[in-house]
């Protein structure tokens, strides 16, 4: 059941997701991105700073429910100095894009200085990153070029000068089972007047070919950094966004932290509209307490994990996110789930 191997010691296959088609029942789909250093002797970081290092988007597909793959080949490269990274496939059940593969990431590019893909402030500064798609109408076999969403601000986060190893650039994505809508969330700092992480949210009525003005989402009071940002729809189509947040720190515990949900009722209510998000406050899903972000393990930052999960069983929502301590008792981290809806 291997999708690819690679011996080489030059490329790293990484932050992989796998989709099962929601109309063919056979069939599914894996994405991922594959890192290429300058050398077998390139140090891990050598991506960074070589413009001999790329990072294109590969696709696997199985159409027996999983049993074999087919072998994973390039759908989107983004060329010299660049890389995708976060890819992951949705697939549209109605509305214009039903049938449409939709894979989102975010594009990252500029490693020269140049702006080869959507200009902005950044051009000349750096990386920049862009949430982006491309689509497949032919269950894979071709794809489009990038379609961008906007311009990321990427926002990282920090408790008490410790890193934190939040989701950062990576976008997710989710689309509506009722009317087909697409939707992306990501981090970003665009939205606080300290850059402080907020959830930015776009909205795609047309398949993914066209997006919203993009706004924020999140209801974590004044300028508290909500970070790590799941999204995902529930039969009704309701929106749920799963996201981490500090409101409940203090000055003496200032790594207090909670799991919240909030949530647009797309039916009814036009999911665009920060008022719509606003109508309906958060749910906090950790309820036994906060848990103290500070005692996570650490890897290069405080480290919980780059994701959670957010999925739904007809209109409740399903939330699967970690803790550490003192909440998690079986180790430094542990993780749970709560419902809500």
């Amino acid at each position: 059941m291997t999708a690819r191997f690679d011996t080489s010691t030059q490329v790293l296959n990484d932050k992989e997701s796998v989709t099962g088609d929601p109309l063919v029942a056979n069939n599914a789909y894996a994405v991922w991105d594959r890192l290429v250093a300058p050398n077998s002797h390139a140090n891990p970081s050598a991506f960074l700073h070589s413009a001999a290092s790329r990072g294109p988007t590969l696709f696997s597909r199985a159409t027996d429910k999983g049993m074999t793959w087919s072998q994973g080949r390039v759908i989107f490269d983004p060329g010299q100095h660049n890389q995708t990274i976060g890819n992951q496939i949705v697939g549209p059940t109605t509305g214009p894009g039903r049938g449409v593969l939709i894979d989102g990431m975010s594009l990252i590019t500029n490693k020269a200085g140049k702006c080869p893909i959507v200009p902005s402030s950044k051009c000349g500064k750096g990386s920049t990153y862009t949430a982006a798609v491309i689509r497949s109408t032919d269950a894979g076999t071709t794809w489009s070029a990038a379609i961008p969403i906007d311009v990321q601000q990427v926002a990282s986060v920090q408790i008490a000068g410790q890193a934190v190893r939040s989701s950062d650039e990576l976008p997710e994505f989710a689309a509506n089972p009722v009317n087909g809508n697409l939707y992306a969330v990501w981090q970003d700092a665009r939205f606080s007047p300290t850059g402080a992480s907020k959830i930015a949210f776009a909205q795609s009525t047309d398949g993914g070919l066209t997006w919203s003005t993009v706004i924020r989402i999140d209801q974590s009071p004044c300028d508290t950094p909500a970070f790590v940002p799941q999204i995902h729809v529930a039969s009704d189509g309701t929106v749920g966004l799963l996201y981490y947040d500090l409101e409940n720190a203090t000055t003496t515990q200032p790594g207090l932290t909670d799991a919240f949900i909030a949530h647009c009722h797309s039916t009814t209510s036009d999911c665009t509209n920060p008022a719509n998000w606003a109508a309906n406050g958060e749910t906090r899903l950790s309820t036994s307490g906060s848990f103290d972000y500070t005692t996570a393990p650490n890897a290069g930052g405080l480290f919980l994990g780059d994701y959670d999960g957010l999925t739904a069983s007809g209109t409740t929502f399903k939330a699967l996110f970690a803790m550490s301590q003192p909440i998690a008792t079986s180790g430094r981290s542990d993780l749970f789930s709560n419902s809500a809806g």
